[in-house]
Order: structure tokens, then sequence, then C-alpha cells
């Protein structure tokens, strides 16, 4: 997957901000959570699963998340000095 360099500018914002400033010593461990949740939560085999469901019991279909999980995971992981909001 290409990452493009502002990536890290355009994650910033999407990551909550416990994990982004968190107390003193805990970051790595709250970016290591992000990324393990998203990781587990992050299946294209699952979303599928829940479209074919829609289909079958004839719920409006919904946009697909996957794909864009799966590019957050992917900056957070290219960038990990630049995942939460910068504060003055």
């Amino acid at each position: 997957m290409i990452l493009f360099p502002r990536c890290g500018r355009l994650i910033r914002p999407s990551v909550p901000y416990r994990v982004a400033a968190p107390q003193a010593g805990q970051a790595e461990h709250r970016r290591a959570e992000l990324l393990q949740g998203l990781e587990v939560f992050t299946d294209a085999r699952a979303e599928r699963y829940w479209q074919l469901m829609g289909i079958i019991n004839g719920w409006p279909p919904f946009q697909p998340h996957v794909l864009a999980f799966e590019w957050m995971i992917a900056a957070l992981r290219a960038h990990p000095q630049s995942a939460g909001p910068r504060r003055p």
C-alpha cells in the first residue's frame, strides 16, 4: 500500500485524544491498543457477511469501511509520531 507523506496530518484528527496525548509513559501502550483494536475488528469477510445478510433480509445497504480502516492501520504504522493532535 502506498502512503503519501502527508497521511500523518490526515490521521491526526481521527485518533482519539486519549491515545494521542496520554499520560506520561503511556503513549506506546495506548497506540498499540488502538492498532490492535483496529486490526481485530477490521475484517473484510465479516463486512461482506453483513452486506449479504442485508441483501437477504432487505436491509438498506451501507457504505463499506474496511478499506478505510486498513488505510488507517497502515498510516498509523508508517507515521508513529504523528498520530495525535498537536497541542500548543
